[in-house]
C-alpha cells in the first residue's frame, strides 16, 4: 500500500474519526499488508543536503528543493471535500467532524521531479523484498507504481490504483508489458468538478482501453456507476470505506490468480 502525495502510511492506518483503516481491514480479510512511506517522506524523510548547503552559502538559493505542505484551503479542492474551504459538497462522505485530527497527516514534502523516480524506484525495492504482490496506490504515487508495474510485471499480481494522479503509459513502454498484470482503478464522486481528477479519469480510461486491446485486463470503476455516491478522494479515510474495501476485495478474488485473502465482513 503506498500513499499519495503530501500525506504518509498513515493513510491506509486509520481513519480521523477512529474507524477500521485499510490496513488492518486488509489484515482482517486474511492479507498481509505492507504500508510504507516514500522516500524523502514520513518514516522515510528527509535528505536536507541541498538546504544545507544554501544555508552555509556553499550553493545559492535557486538550488533549494523544491517542497510543499497542504493548506487546508488547498485541501479542500483538490481532495474535492468542497468547491472552497470551508464549503462541503452537500453528499460528501469525508468525517468533516475530525477534520482537524486529519490536517497534521500532511506533511513537508520534497516535490522535485527527481523524487518521482525515487517513489517508482522504492516501489519496485519494496517488491524485490517482499516478492509478488497485490499493489495498491493512490493518487501520486498512481503513476509511479504503473511505472514499477512495467519494470518488473513478474512481482505484480494485481494492480488497484485509487484515483491514480494522471495513468498514461511512459513513453517507450508498451501495454503488452501488463497484459497479465489485472489492473482496477477506481474513482469517488464529483470527479467533472474538478478538472484535474477529470484529467485523471480520462488518463485511466485510455490506459484500460490500451491494455484490454493488447489482451489485458483492466477496469476503470466510478464508484457512482455503482449508485455509490459522495466518495471524495480521501475514500479510504470516507465513512464508507469499508464498502469500498469490499469492492477491492471482491475484485482481487475476481481477477488475481492465488490470491489468499478470504473476504470477511
Amino acid at each position: 500500500m503506498v500513499h499519495g502525495g503530501g500525506h504518509t502510511g498513515k493513510t491506509y492506518e486509520t481513519t480521523p474519526d477512529g474507524r477500521e483503516g485499510w490496513y488492518t481491514s486488509f489484515t482482517r480479510r486474511g492479507f498481509s499488508p505492507f504500508v510504507i512511506d516514500d522516500p524523502n517522506r514520513g518514516r522515510a524523510c528527509c535528505e536536507p543536503a541541498r538546504i544545507h548547503l544554501v544555508r552555509l552559502g556553499i550553493q545559492p538559493f535557486n538550488t533549494l528543493p523544491s517542497t510543499d505542505i497542504y493548506s487546508k484551503q488547498r485541501a479542500w479542492t483538490t481532495f474535492r471535500f468542497g468547491p472552497a474551504y470551508p464549503d462541503v459538497y452537500p453528499n460528501s462522505r469525508f468525517p468533516f467532524s475530525a477534520i482537524d485530527q486529519y490536517a497534521p497527516q500532511w506533511v513537508f514534502t520534497y516535490r522535485d521531479a527527481v523524487e518521482l523516480d525515487k517513489i517508482a524506484n522504492g516501489i519496485v525495492a519494496i517488491l524485490e523484498h517482499v516478492g509478488p504482490a497485490i499493489l495498491v496506490t493512490h493518487s501520486q504515487s498512481g503513476p509511479q507504481g504503473l511505472r514499477a508495474a512495467l519494470r518488473r510485471p513478474d512481482l505484480v499480481k494485481g494492480y488497484i490504483s485509487i484515483e491514480p494522479a494522471g495513468f498514461d503509459i511512459p513513453a517507450g513502454s508498451s501495454p503488452q508489458t501488463l497484459k497479465d498484470v489485472p489492473i482496477l482503478t477506481v474513482f469517488g464522486d464529483n470527479v467533472q468538478l474538478s478538472a484535474q481528477s477529470t484529467g485523471w479519469l480520462n488518463s485511466a480510461r485510455n490506459t484500460a482501453a490500451l491494455v484490454n486491446q493488447a489482451g489485458g485486463n483492466a477496469t476503470v470503476t466510478p464508484l457512482p456507476e455503482l449508485g455509490i455516491i459522495g466518495n471524495t478522494h480521501r475514500m479510504m479515510m470516507d465513512n464508507n470505506n469499508e464498502q469500498i474495501a469490499n469492492i477491492m476485495e471482491n475484485w482481487i478474488q475476481n481477477n488475481v490468480t492465488g490470491a489468499k485473502g478470504q473476504y470477511k465482513p
